[in-house]
């Protein structure tokens, strides 16, 4: 049974912080943070609910170190209620310098995607996920876009500078919005999913449709001599209609130079062609 995380109490935070480092229950060293300690209990909360989490869905068969280990990433890449974690910068960094190796492996995406996948469908008498397990995967969702960003964008702090800086260039905002838009945990999961050969087709279906929209497009907006498509059909359709026009006025005319002229007769011719027609 899944109960939501309340994070109002920390809704607030001090903002007078302290450097505090600190040592995780199974001895491993955290990095030397610069937080309130509010900040450092709204973390160990998120940590132990989801160590708590992965203990209930993959207990016996991923490592307790890996699921320790993860369950500190969701939680210091925890958003709360900011519409992104880009603030969280600093303590994300910090973890994937310390613990690289681990997380910028494959299978720490996988892992998070199972678990998101495990969390959804723990109720099979349920037809939908309850709202606290709707939640639990959200958090989970948010690891997994974090993660998968990171092992695509090398180095993390580029890839950071560009998210904390979107206004930078063209490619720092179209990344930018790609994370906001969880673009990189919709990779990951149908990734996860569909295997790595399906989805490399899938990934090329795509592309091609995408170029065919983007020719399609280009087609739609050509110019001739620098006049646009609208104008050039207007123009167009005039120049047809005043040809058409022409060939009808030429065609009258001729048709009104080749008429003859009326026959004059006379009475007596009248009266010879009333005798014999063929005469005239």
């Amino acid at each position: 049974m899944h109960e939501p995380l309340s994070y109002q109490k920390w809704d607030t935070l001090d903002a007078a912080g302290s450097d505090v480092e600190g040592i995780d229950a199974d001895g491993t060293k955290l990095p030397l943070l610069s937080k309130s300690p509010q900040q450092l209990e709204a973390d160990e909360a998120v940590y132990e609910k989801y160590k708590g989490v992965f203990k209930q869905h993959c207990k016996g068969q991923y490592a307790l170190a890996t699921r320790k280990l993860l369950a500190r990433f969701i939680a210091i890449q925890h958003r709360g209620s900011e519409p992104t974690n880009t603030f969280r910068y600093a303590d994300i960094m910090a973890l994937v310098q310390q613990r690289r190796e681990e997380l910028l492996a494959r299978s720490s995406v996988d892992l998070l995607c199972e678990l998101h996948k495990r969390i959804l469908n723990a109720s099979p008498t349920e037809p939908q996920p309850t709202d606290a397990a709707t939640q639990d995967a959200q958090v989970v969702v948010e690891a997994v876009n974090t993660l998968e960003a990171i092992q695509a964008h090398q180095p993390t702090s580029m890839l950071f500078e560009s998210l904390c800086n979107p206004t930078q260039s063209e490619d720092a905002k179209a990344l930018y919005t790609r994370y906001a838009n969880k673009e990189f945990a919709k990779t990951a999961m149908m990734r996860y999913l569909f295997g790595d050969d399906s989805f490399a087709e899938i990934e090329r279906e795509m592309s091609r449709d995408g170029e065919s929209r983007a020719k399609g497009a280009k087609g739609d907006e050509w110019e001739c001599c620098g006049i646009d498509r609208e104008i050039c059909y207007l123009l167009a359709s005039t120049f047809g209609t005043l040809i058409i026009l022409l060939v009808i006025v030429i065609l009258v005319i001729t048709r009104f130079a080749t008429v003859q002229p009326p026959i004059h007769l006379a009475n007596a011719d009248w009266q010879n062609l009333a005798q014999d027609p063929k005469e005239l």
